[in-house]
């Protein structure tokens, strides 16, 4: 592997990946080529379509880096306007054009592009009457582009009144020039709904800007328009497509348009706004409404520049860095108004008020738009009315907001600071909202609200960073900068820990005094803070380590993570926690717990959950450091331990242990106990305490049926469990459960009652409870196994297995009992005495390879699917732990014919239909093969290594297949083998049957001369199905692989006398299989076999086919009967040699090809079928009881 390829695959590991940066527009070629080539597209909707796709690919890969283009648009619009201008009409050529033209302005923007246009006076006619032509069914990308071509069009300086013939006017009624382009642009204003109506709007701005054309039209336009939005109405579709047109237009009108000429109209146009009351309609009205009411605002303000502004005098990232301070002058302006020159216009405070209500509109766009107009607006005003300003954001920060409020607030203040219209008088205000904002986070049922908020809060710090001079910030820099580190690492959403993240990093950069800066950016980047759990766990002690922030993390923790509504980030708060806590640890001894402990048993079932697995976590890493620095203060000698072991027994008395909420506790008492259980090094738990402890947790496993979590309850109940047995094993565990009293037993007599116990709930009825107790018994500790490890095996064995109807759904709890059986002998061992009780040895040796070797033949299925998958996957892990178990201690206990039996059935395995199954079975099979001190006794080992060699564990199904086929060639596994195979080529997987059956076909064809590999292959396949009678699983696929086989004449070398007995063999055993079958697929299937099996040319052979074909032609199945007839025909054309009377054979063809089989009445078709006996020399079928009568 090269360099580049390792960095590649290292970048890729750590979450990085190259990008998709280009260089240069490096398809120009196959553009022109797909330009040249519109003539060839015309009449052709494939060719057309097929150019248009490509074209489309091409040019949006360019989205992100428009620029690349520039450099040939010149060129591409000379080639695209010579099929627009060569013909008079737009025809289908044009429109291509037009498209690709489009595609072209998508990519680089109207703006780029319009100018770029031919824009002389001898282009007006033709644009306007190509514009004339334009039918609404005409692809709307012509008359978008004609549009944006008239627009610029529009900008030439001349009069309009130029261009107009009064001749022509007068006599023919052709309107003026202007009036045509008016004309053209209200008609798409009012009626498009696409991209001409942006284009219609772009064009008549840009036409009633001119100076011959607004003194004439402009203000007519702009009432036009009042009236038309007053007249409809936006909760009508036609409604709704005037409106956004003619607020559209105006918008750009007041944006284009001089402030003089403009002002008249500013009133007439607000109350209009007003009185429609376009703020409460669909989203894009409002989004406009907003933007127009931004500009008016802005046309009655007269364009200046506070003189009160905030300026920051060197913007530069590298003067930051070096300290170099430019003057600054913040309170002289050489050329500017003063504020008291001029009067505010009473309009703005109407203006003000629709924008500040903008700012908490429910959709981003028009509190984005809103944000932006109060930023230009207050840029305009006195500081006196700015101050007023400000002051109505800072009033929308309060709880009885909506989020949208709060995002609106962020956006608009960012807006602010960023034009210097913030002061730093009023930073104290400002940033205790902006560290507000970072943590906002409000619950809404299940989930909660605000990430916009936060991510907006973030906008805001980053432009603070880029607003004020370093000096300004000082006093407010450790805030800023705990509360982005706070966002970046626990935030739950990663595109705002990457917002917070980029915003510490600019303001690191600019302001250059954030506590140790330089070495946090470099941990907390765009990728490190992707992944939740690598921020939680991994980043944040590394920032902990320089001591500043550390307090405010886990102040963080506590207040705001420990309590979150989403679970997985109360765990994850938990083990951070845990980590923090080395850093800190009397501080949390002494202080965090006197909080915490409180909550444990509060009234929200979300803090208390939270509360009480970081009190769990706590305790473990206090423990930790108690046990390295001997400070006994932190834990053992700690005046809230007590209280802490108190929690379960509060909760349970108060019965917090029941329903939904339930679960939650049980999970995080059982975190708790774990926790605790494994300190003690430190602490000594109360024999009480353990009692009500481990009577918790096994009623928590004798009820997982009733819960709805119950896998992960389970996995946490036997972890406390396990954790627990490790001191000691409580004696009589369900003595309260049940009502009776606890033994006061002690020593083995104690134990021996527990295990009982533990056994006793293998047998129960449900099996939520069978699998936590075959958990917790693999869970149990070398000490209580000592000396019973066969009376717990016994019990596991009887688990794993299906002793009766109800256990076959039970899938799951069998596999955590071959599970308990591996934990069980890894967790005793070996035993050194050769007593089966004390561990694993020759005397219990082949017991615990049967009961595993049965697991791995557990494909029971309900109504999941293959449930028994569960148990084969654990049975292979099962056969590989113990084997290797034993390999390395006492190597000689594994005997050639066990090693022989291991590796069978895991190749067996290996050939399995399900992937999962395949892939672990293939995994195990080579580490086995390659382990030292199995090989020796492994038989064809030099065989295997061939066909597996050192490393080659991963191959995808293809190569896998070709690798086990072969093994047939080994004596030991071909029927392992070739039993697997039968079943994956018939199975219904195309991928699978193909991949299998390629596999086995081209084995067979390579040595199909070789007589005595061929008949090997027979006599498996019989065994197989023989082994396998009525069983569904394999007779089905078996019927399917043998019909391959057949067809593809893969037995040519057996088609001799020589063995005929092993061919009637197969014979019989097909007929047997199919013998009183109710199963119509089976029996249809078995049809094309034995056509198939005519290949024989045995004359014993053929009748007993032929015999059994002849029950099939008056089978009850009519498409039996049907299949029948029609095969038969087939192979009597092959083996005419089957009849040998030329008139008896035409009479045979005519009967297999023109009576109807499957219509007529079996009583009809037995006299044609016994005369076909006679053809065939075969004897007639007879019912059995008929048969005996005669």
């Amino acid at each position: 592997m090269s360099a580049a390829s390792n960095h590649q695959l290292e970048n890729e590991e750590e979450g990085l990946k190259e990008g998709s940066i280009l260089t240069e527009f490096s398809e120009l070629e196959e553009v022109l080529e797909l330009i040249e080539n519109i003539p060839a597209c015309i009449g052709d909707l494939v060719c057309k379509e097929k150019c248009d796709e490509i074209f489309t690919r091409i040019v949006d890969e360019y989205l992100e880096q428009p620029h690349l283009l520039d450099p040939h648009l010149d060129l591409l619009l000379q080639k695209l306007l010579v099929f627009i201008t060569k013909v008079g009409g737009c025809n289908e050529e044009t429109d291509i054009a037009f498209r690709y033209l489009y595609l072209l302005c998508k990519v680089r923007g109207y703006k780029n592009m319009t100018k770029k246009f031919p824009h002389e006076v001898k282009d007006i006619e033709p644009i306007l009457d190509l514009l004339s032509k334009q039918q609404r069914d005409d692809p709307w990308e012509t008359r978008y582009m004609l549009l944006l071509w008239l627009s610029m069009i529009c900008l030439i300086p001349f009069n309009m009144n130029l261009f107009d013939d009064p001749k022509k006017i007068a006599e023919e009624g052709i309107k003026p020039m202007s009036l045509r382009i008016m004309d053209f642009g209200k008609h798409y204003l009012l009626t498009s709904s696409d991209n001409s109506q942006e284009a219609a709007a772009v064009m008549l701005a840009k036409f009633l800007i001119r100076p011959d054309t607004t003194s004439n039209h402009l203000d007519s336009f702009v009432r036009w328009c009042i009236e038309k939005m007053s007249e409809s109405d936006y909760n009508t579709m036609k409604g709704m497509t005037k409106i956004k047109g003619c607020l559209r237009c105006l918008a750009l009108v007041f944006k284009f348009g001089k402030r003089n000429e403009l002002n008249p109209l500013c009133e007439p146009v607000l109350k209009s706004l007003i009185d429609c009351q376009f703020l409460q309609a669909e989203t894009v009205l409002r989004k406009l409404s907003v933007k127009v009411t931004q500009r008016v605002g802005m046309t009655l303000l007269k364009p200046r520049i506070a003189s009160w502004r905030y300026q920051r005098g060197n913007r530069h990232l590298d003067s930051s860095l070096t300290g170099f301070k430019a003057s600054v002058n913040n309170n002289e302006s050489d050329d500017k108004e003063d504020d008291d020159d001029f009067e505010v216009p009473e309009d703005i405070e109407t203006v003000l008020d629709v924008l500040l209500t903008g700012l908490k509109d429910k959709d981003t766009i028009v509190r984005w738009s809103s944000a932006k107009g109060v930023g230009r607006i207050t840029g305009r005003l006195p500081k006196d009315f700015a101050d007023q300003v400000l002051e109505s954001l800072l009033d929308s920060y309060t709880f009885a907001e909506a989020e949208g409020a709060w995002h609106g607030g962020c956006l608009a203040l960012a807006e602010l600071g960023r034009r210097g219209l913030l002061l730093p008088e009023r930073l104290h205000m400002v940033v205790p909202v902006l560290v507000k904002s970072l943590n906002y986070d409000e619950r809404r049922g299940a989930s909660s609200v605000g990430s916009n908020v936060r991510d907006a809060a973030c906008y805001l710090a980053w432009a603070f960073a880029r607003a004020y001079e370093p000096a300004t910030l000082e006093k407010h820099i450790n805030k800023i900068a705990r509360a982005l580190l706070i966002t970046a690492v626990f935030d739950r959403e990663v595109n705002c820990r990457r917002a917070a993240s980029a915003a510490f990093q600019e303001n690191v950069g600019r302001q250059g005094s954030f506590p140790h800066g330089i070495d946090i950016v470099t941990m907390v980047d765009y990728f490190t803070v992707s992944n939740r759990s690598n921020s939680y766990l991994k980043i944040v002690p590394k920032l902990a380590a320089f001591g500043d922030y550390t307090n405010a993390f886990i102040d963080h923790l506590i207040e705001s993570r420990m309590n979150h509504w989403d679970e997985e980030i109360r765990w994850l708060a938990a083990e951070a926690m845990n980590k923090l806590t080395r850093y800190r640890a009397q501080y949390v001894a002494d202080q965090v717990l006197e909080k915490l402990i409180p909550l444990c048993t509060g009234i929200d079932v979300v803090t208390r959950h939270g509360s009480i697995i970081m009190v769990a976590e706590i305790v473990a890493a206090l423990s930790e450091i108690e046990s390295s620095t001997g400070n006994i203060s932190l834990l053992s000698r700690n005046s809230r331990l007590r209280e802490i072991y108190r929690i379960v027994k509060i909760l349970k008395d108060a019965c917090m242990f029941r329903g939904l909420s339930g679960e939650q506790m049980r999970a995080a008492c059982s975190h708790l106990i774990t926790r605790l259980s494994q300190c003690t090094d430190t602490i000594a738990i109360p024999r009480p305490t353990n009692e009500s402890w481990a009577e918790l947790l096994h009623d928590t496993l004798s009820h997982l049926h009733l819960f709805t979590h119950s896998e992960s309850i389970c996995r946490l109940a036997i972890s406390a469990l396990s954790a627990m047995n490790q001191i000691s094993l409580t004696a009589a565990p369900f003595a309260s459960l049940t009502g009776a009293s606890s033994p006061q037993a002690d020593g083995d007599l104690s134990i021996e009652a527990s295990v009982d116990q533990y056994l006793s709930c293998l047998k129960s009825d449900t099996e939520s409870k069978r699998r936590g107790y075959a958990q917790a018994i693999g869970s149990l500790p070398k000490p209580v196994l000592d000396g019973r490890l066969m009376k717990v095996l016994r019990g596991l064995f009887r688990a794993s297995q299906v002793n009766d109807r109800e256990d076959v759904s039970f899938a799951e709890a069998r596999r955590d009992a071959v599970n308990g059986i591996t934990r069980a002998c890894q967790t005793l061992g070996l035993s050194e005495d050769n007593n089966p009780d004390n561990g694993v040895c020759q005397a219990n040796i082949t017991d615990i390879y049967d009961v595993i070797f049965r697991a791995m033949e557990d494909y029971t299925r309900d109504s999941r699917g293959d449930v028994g998958s569960y148990v084969r996957g654990s049975a292979i892990s099962a056969l590989y732990d113990v084997s290797i178990m034993i390999a390395k201690k006492k190597p000689e206990l594994l005997t050639s014919p066990l090693v022989e039996m291991i590796m069978k059935k895991l190749l067996r395995q290996a050939c399995e239909k399900l992937h999962k199954i395949r892939e672990l079975a293939v995994d195990k099979f080579v580490m086995l093969l390659y382990n030292e001190n199995i090989r020796a006794c492994m038989p064809h080992y030099e065989e295997l290594i061939q066909i597996f060699p050192i490393g080659s564990r991963n191959f995808n199904i293809t190569e896998l297949f070709k690798r086990l086929s072969l093994t047939l060639n080994l004596e030991k596994y071909a029927y392992e083998v070739i039993f697997g195979l039968v079943v994956s080529v018939g199975d219904l997987t195309q991928s699978l049957a193909e991949a299998s059956g390629n596999a086995l076909l081209k084995y067979m064809n390579t040595n199909k001369t070789d007589a005595a590999k061929v008949k090997n292959i027979l006599i498996n396949l019989t065994t197989v199905l023989k082994s396998h009678s009525k069983n569904q699983r394999v007779s089905i696929p078996f019927l399917k692989t043998l019909n391959q086989l057949l067809v593809s004449n893969c037995f040519d070398a057996l088609n001799s006398d020589e063995y005929v007995d092993l061919q009637l063999e197969l014979v019989s055993q097909i007929k047997l299989e199919i013998l009183r079958t109710k199963d119509a697929q089976k029996v249809l299937l078995s049809v094309p076999v034995f056509c198939n099996l005519l290949f024989f040319v045995n004359p014993e052979v053929r009748r007993k086919v032929l015999f059994q074909l002849m029950v099939f032609l008056c089978h009850r199945f009519p498409v039996v009967r049907k299949a029948t007839a029609t095969q038969l025909y087939e192979q009597l054309n092959i083996y005419i040699d089957l009849i040998a009377d030329e008139e008896q054979l035409e009479t045979a063809f005519c009967y297999l090809l023109e009576v109807e089989w499957d219509q007529e009445e079996i009583s009809e078709l037995k006299p044609k079928r016994n005369e076909m006996c006679v053809f065939f020399d075969v004897r007639v079928p007879q019912i059995k009881g008929k048969a005996a009568a005669t």
